[in-house]
């Protein structure tokens, strides 16, 4: 016999008003917009008619903007050998997920390939593969195809594509994701390729073609009739670290006095001037995104100061940088005084969080075994999660100037 609880339960589950709630999908959808996700995912056994609400991606992409209007990073994911896959939480809320990666979320699709990465983050979405990309040269493979996956690591659910490595008579040497879920559901991938003509050393010519998602096509890159190519040093422009930013893909160059973001509303390849004193006395170590803000890091070759830089900021209309952050670790530097061991330090910044409020916009930072987050205007720091480093990994000081981070954001977009 079932207890007064179970029957109350039964009665309420069948009563006249739940039946009432229950028929009605738009009160089911925004009740179902309130949720948070970890219960969402759950409900889309409760019925196929539940199922597939939740599984329609315009649904997706309200949800995402009523919790996450800003796309606002809950973590990091460390990309880089010496510490794979270690999860950085930005907040207090997500410390559940320090182990994610470890209980088998990105690691399922390639547990024990020592190749497999993650090419970029984008706005929720991962781009992975299984064939690690640390410069262009490392697609030029026997392989016919580049294998990689769209994967959410919120839902745990991706996606495998595969692209020729060599099509329309070039060799591919990256892909990049271009995805935004508050203008659509939908993404898209940048391919970009070496020209097989001939060329002048050092210059070499590429192309551009793009996938979409909601076509499931590839498609020359044309906005004139004929496929838009770039001619560029192969080392000197960073097809492999793209940001996406305010619906353009950009590439940070260490050759000449510029370089170049593809707009991808209008397949326009245009140029970003890098700051006058760039080449001569500056050095980038980092190149990212924060709520629509694009950040270099920049610092004197002529003072030998690691922990002293400059975080600078790319200008709305593409004009020029300004100097949005003087940073100075010197107050984290008297804990951890080895981050002034050498001369790029034993440091690596992994990301500019820009906060609602200003004030509270910090600067994440990696030193020997801890992940730090320090306060962009009053200087304060405290440490967010220890770090275990690889065990395989070369244990050397200069690894720490060259980290990489890709943002987690929590969000229920369909791959």
């Amino acid at each position: 016999m079932n207890s007064s609880g179970e029957r109350s339960l039964v009665s309420v589950e069948h009563s006249p008003a739940a039946e009432a709630i229950a028929g009605n999908e738009d009160l089911v959808r925004e009740i179902l917009l309130r949720l948070p996700v970890k219960s969402l995912l759950r409900f889309e056994s409760v019925s196929k008619k539940w199922l597939s609400l939740i599984s329609d991606p315009h649904f997706a992409q309200s949800y995402t903007h009523h919790h996450n209007p800003n796309y606002e990073p809950s973590g990091l994911l460390l990309n880089n050998w010496f510490f794979r896959w270690q999860f950085i939480p930005l907040d207090d809320d997500d410390l559940s997920r320090v182990n994610l990666l470890s209980q088998g979320s990105v690691k399922f699709l390639c547990p024990d390939d020592p190749g497999f990465c993650i090419l970029q983050s984008c706005n929720g979405l991962l781009l992975c593969s299984p064939s690690q990309l640390c410069s262009p040269s490392h697609f030029k493979t026997r392989d016919p195809f580049f294998h990689c996956y769209i994967y959410n690591l919120t839902t745990k659910k991706y996606r495998f594509l595969r692209f020729l490595n060599r099509e329309f008579g070039a060799t591919l040497v990256a892909v990049n994701m271009a995805f935004d879920p508050s203008k659509s559901p939908h993404y898209k991938l940048i391919c970009i390729r070496e020209m097989d003509e001939p060329r002048l050393e050092p210059n070499f010519t590429y192309r551009i073609d793009i996938y979409s998602s909601e076509t499931d096509s590839l498609k020359p890159s044309s906005n004139s009739g004929s496929p838009l190519t770039i001619t560029a040093q192969l080392e000197g422009i960073y097809f492999f670290w793209p940001i996406y930013c305010n619906g353009a893909i950009h590439w940070y160059s260490d050759e000449g006095d510029t370089s170049l973001y593809f707009d991808i509303d209008t397949e326009c390849l245009k140029t970003i001037p890098m700051p006058p004193f760039y080449n001569e006395h500056i050095c980038g170590r980092y190149f990212g995104e924060s709520r629509g803000h694009l950040h270099l890091m920049v610092y004197n070759f002529r003072e030998y100061c690691p922990t002293k830089f400059d975080i600078m900021e790319l200008k709305a209309d593409y004009s020029g940088w300004f100097v949005a952050y003087r940073v100075d670790l010197d107050a984290v530097a008297i804990t951890y005084p080895e981050m002034r061991c050498c001369k790029y330090g034993t440091f690596s910044v992994l990301c500019v969080v820009r906060a609602e409020k200003e004030e509270d916009s910090t600067l994440v930072i990696c030193v020997p075994g801890k992940a730090i987050s320090f306060n962009l205007h009053d200087k304060t720091w405290k440490v967010l999660c220890d770090l275990v480093p690889n065990q395989n990994a070369p244990a050397t000081i200069y690894d720490y100037g060259w980290f990489r981070a890709d943002q987690y954001i929590l969000a229920l977009c369909h791959v």
